[in-house]
């Protein structure tokens, strides 16, 4: 079953760790790339980062609280930051000189 309709390219899909949602990243008509989090029972999109700079490559916390996601938005240079679902708070957890890219959470063990 195709999830998304619109014209614009989308990558990275990533399921949610209940499989309700769909985090994804979109490539925008003036070219940025946005993270979208649809809800598969309703098909109901959010645009999560509205931010001029490039978000992408988003990953599920385990307890699918927070999203990690790749963004130019600080410096120009790729950090890994994470948006905190209930209140939309975005915060750079790698801040280095280099780039970083391809963020994965490490398990919860219970």
């Amino acid at each position: 079953q195709q999830l998304t309709v619109d014209d614009l390219p989308n990558f990275s899909p990533a399921w949610s760790p209940d499989g309700t949602q769909l985090a994804f990243m979109t490539i925008e008509a003036d070219n940025t790339r946005e993270i979208y989090v649809m809800d598969v029972r309703d098909g109901r999109v959010t645009n999560l980062t509205q931010h001029p700079a490039d978000d992408s490559l988003p990953a599920w916390s385990p307890d699918g609280t927070r999203l990690a996601f790749v963004s130019t938005r600080d410096d120009g240079q790729a950090d890994v930051f994470v948006i905190n679902l209930a209140d939309g708070a975005v915060r750079n957890i790698t801040q280095h000189p280099a780039a970083e890219t391809s963020p994965v959470w490490w398990p919860v063990v219970r």
